[in-house]
């Protein structure tokens, strides 16, 4: 199974959203073409994932349906509270992602929670991966579990990386 770890495009600020909630920030300009270039990277890449699981924060899910068209026909991206900011909990995670029965999935969350996940799944236990907003890692796991230890990091995309 390929898991790609999508930290959230560029999101406007809390004080110039005009809104207190922090899960109501809408991306910018820039992040909108951000999560646009994420999605061809993973084009040039032949990357086509069978399922995109987003967190419920506006500014993840907008950056994950930029990433959905690259979701096979009648797909639909699926939110996930356990991808809300700071609700990581990296075994229960794993036992949703699991239930997909998917060889290829987006996760679309927020730092450092990804940072932490990816971490877990190398078995570092540290937090030693610093997503960039519009950054992306996919890790290879092998067998039918997801476990601490049982990724192999494959790839790491950084914004730079993106023609925006």
């Amino acid at each position: 199974m390929q898991l790609i770890l999508v930290r959230h495009a560029e999101a406007v600020d809390a004080q110039s959203s005009g809104t207190q909630a922090d899960e109501a920030r809408i991306l910018t300009p820039r992040g909108q073409r951000q999560a646009v270039g994420l999605k061809d990277a993973f084009r040039r890449l032949g990357l086509l994932p069978d399922v995109i699981v987003s967190s419920p924060a506006i500014r993840a899910k907008q950056t994950a349906d930029a990433l959905g068209s690259l979701l096979p026909t009648g797909s639909e991206i699926t939110v996930t509270d356990k991808l809300a900011v700071d609700q990581l909990r990296p075994r229960k995670l794993s036992k949703e992602i699991v239930g997909y029965d998917a060889e290829t999935i987006v996760i679309v969350g927020h730092m450092p929670d990804l940072g932490i996940y990816a971490a877990w799944l190398l078995g570092a236990g540290e937090n030693i991966l610093r997503f960039e907003k519009a950054g992306a890692a996919c890790f290879r796991v092998d067998g039918e579990e997801i476990k601490e230890g049982s990724g192999v990091l494959e790839w790491f995309i950084t914004p730079d990386w993106l023609t925006v």
